[in-house]
């Protein structure tokens, strides 16, 4: 196996076109919805009326945020876990394990990678998240692509050991 074996994309998972617009349409709305109570109904303390503005600009900012996410999305290859846009997730190589069970702490319809290595806070909005030594992948994504992606890196992984 050469190095183009090893950057050739194995498994991909996109974001699912209506589980996103309801994200996006969801988080938009909490947005207003807080702006307006802020602006139509402020509360006496300035200190509450400031919660109100932060939360709804908060809720907008992650709204966009995810919008961004949805339209990026994940691959992976023998060597990396990473988006289509090229920012590496994790290594194959640190993955200790996979876990995609019901029971599991995992993004809806998506799976749990943990890993060796402990590694820095990342974020997309609905379609990973990375903290310390584990990486969650899903959300917004389609849960059949998710499911085949965790069987295809828990089949390399296997494969390494």
């Amino acid at each position: 196996m050469d190095a183009t074996d090893d950057d050739r994309v194995i498994a991909a998972l996109r974001a699912s076109g209506p589980r996103a617009s309801i994200g996006i349409a969801s988080l938009g709305v909490l947005g207003a919805f807080l702006l307006w109570i802020a602006i139509t109904t402020p509360p006496a303390d300035i200190g509450w009326l400031a919660v109100l503005l932060a939360c709804g600009a908060l809720a907008f900012w992650a709204a966009f945020e995810m919008y961004r996410a949805a339209q990026d999305g994940i691959e992976l290859t023998r060597r990396e876990l990473r988006t289509t846009g090229g920012r590496t997730i994790c290594k194959v190589a640190d993955v200790k394990g996979v876990e995609r069970g019901a029971l599991a702490f995992k993004p809806s319809g998506g799976f749990v990678v943990h890993l060796s290595v402990r590694q820095p806070f990342g974020w997309s909005p609905g379609i990973w998240w990375r903290w310390r030594r584990t990486v969650g992948v899903g959300g917004v994504t389609r849960g059949a692509e998710a499911r085949a992606m965790a069987d295809i890196l828990a089949m390399v992984i296997a494969e390494r050991t």
